[in-house]
């Protein structure tokens, strides 16, 4: 993953979803993820979130630290989705430890084509990073190719990546990177909805944006849950072999 391009995710192998149309068979009340906490030996996460009337996020904040964060914390990463058309948007990236950029994103039938822009500074308006991903006729991406333009940070390293859905849910996820390491990771899931089910921002758009957490409909297992009365997790909780345990709350709207 371009970690210069795009702040590390930090909920991650959560893959939840975050691109599909509720249909009459869904139980329960619609219910968004407002904000997820994730807590654990060495770190703290925040993660808030704001959305339109469509149910699409509209902004994000990323807050990180190594200890409980206080009232005046900065986030160290927000991400404003402007939609343009209902196959164009515009996503503002500010990171609090480099300069802000903007991603724009459009898709033309099963092509969709991401590009970077500088924002203020020298390089103002200036494209340094692409990327193209295809979809298969039920929307789901297949394949993704990504580089840094000539010229710019990082200019030598570009990304092919592949995906294998299955169910509505990212089943393996595969990466080839010109200057390495190559990853071959694979998922599995349950039968629960995941925090983001009805949540109805483009598949498209959180995969260009690295938010692999909004793909799959359902939740990745190796944790244990507890869920509300509509069937949406409240609590993720994984223990691991050296003692450490993670924590992650979810508060809905």
């Amino acid at each position: 993953m371009n970690y210069l391009v795009i702040a590390a995710l930090a909920v991650s192998a959560a893959f939840v979803s975050c691109s599909k149309s509720v249909s009459d068979e869904d139980f329960g009340e619609i219910q968004l993820p407002k904000t997820i906490v994730t807590k654990g030996f060495r770190d703290y996460h925040r993660h808030e979130y704001e959305y339109d009337s469509q149910n699409r996020i509209i902004k994000y904040l990323s807050y990180f630290s190594h200890g409980e964060l206080g009232p005046d914390a900065v986030p160290s990463t927000v991400k404003r989705f402007t939609y343009i058309e209902d196959d164009f948007v515009k996503v503002v990236v500010e990171r609090s430890n480099s300069s802000t950029s903007t991603v724009e994103i459009s898709k033309n039938g099963n092509r969709v084509t991401a590009t970077r822009k500088y924002i203020g500074g020298f390089s103002d308006g200036e494209i340094y990073f692409t990327a193209i991903t295809n979809l298969n006729n039920n929307g789901y991406p297949t394949k993704r190719e990504s580089a840094f333009v000539p010229g710019a940070f990082g200019a030598n390293s570009s990304e092919v990546e592949t995906y294998q859905f299955r169910n509505g849910n990212l089943m393996r996820h595969s990466i080839v990177r010109s200057n390495g390491p190559n990853t071959d990771d694979r998922f599995t899931y349950n039968n629960k909805k995941s925090p983001f089910f009805y949540c109805e921002t483009p598949m498209w758009i959180t995969l260009n944006l690295f938010m692999y957490h909004y793909i799959s409909k359902n939740n990745h297992t190796g944790y244990k849950y507890e869920y509300n009365t509509a069937g949406l997790p409240v609590k993720r909780t994984i223990k691991y072999a050296n003692g450490e345990e993670y924590l992650t709350e979810y508060i809905y709207k």
